[in-house]
């Protein structure tokens, strides 16, 4: 690094006035660097954190942020006249990757808490699922019942007799009066009857059908 650039990134660690070509060296230097360091790590990768737009801007403010924390370091390395380009560099890519890593793990911890809440949805829908199911067989006759069930699993239920299509009309209003009156949503509904009638209370109503001639 030449030595108006280390003059004047020393005098910016230093908080000190900078003239007008110092500053420009150091910023064109800065610039390069944050160049460099957002090539090698990827802008695509980036592109996930910042605006396309403005990333090299931003990565550069943060950059010399980073700069200014580590000053008192920073210094006695330029005094020592040490390979102090590769070091920035080293930190600003540090400091892009250490960001995508905590992205990765935000993202993460967001996905886990959604199943969480998804999970914890299923439940609650499963508990008042049974519950409805549980309503509509103390409530639902046992003609009503038969019939429902024989429409959930025979598709040419349809060919059976009169009452039967009749039973089915008056268990789905019954159905109706009783979400209405319960305030059960229409997924509970839905989870009771494709589940809970066809395993727990159609199973008898739909092998005495299949076993009639």
């Amino acid at each position: 690094m030449e030595n108006s650039t280390r003059s004047g990134l020393k005098k910016l660690l230093n908080g000190e006035s900078l003239s007008q070509k110092e500053e420009s060296v150091a910023l064109s230097k800065l610039k390069e660097l944050v160049y460099y360091a957002i090539k090698d790590v990827g802008i695509d990768a980036l592109k996930t954190i910042y605006s396309r737009e403005s990333i090299e801007k931003e990565v550069l403010q943060e950059f010399v942020i980073k700069l200014i924390e580590k000053r008192n370091t920073l210094i006695q390395k330029i005094e020592e006249d040490t390979k102090i380009e590769a070091y920035l560099k080293l930190i600003i890519k540090n400091h892009l990757i250490d960001k995508l890593r905590k992205k990765r793990v935000k993202s993460q911890e967001l996905k886990d808490e959604y199943l969480n809440i998804a999970n914890t949805k299923n439940e609650l829908v499963s508990i008042e699922a049974k519950e409805f199911a549980i309503i509509c067989r103390e409530n639902l006759t046992k003609r009503e019942k038969e019939a429902l069930c024989l429409e959930l699993s025979q598709p040419d239920w349809h060919n059976l007799d009169i009452s039967l299509q009749k039973a089915k009309t008056r268990a789905h209003k019954r159905i109706k009066e009783l979400v209405l009156a319960k305030k059960f949503s229409m997924e509970v509904v839905e989870y009771s009857i494709n589940y809970f009638f066809m395993s727990e209370i159609c199973k008898e109503f739909v092998n005495l059908n299949r076993r009639k001639p």
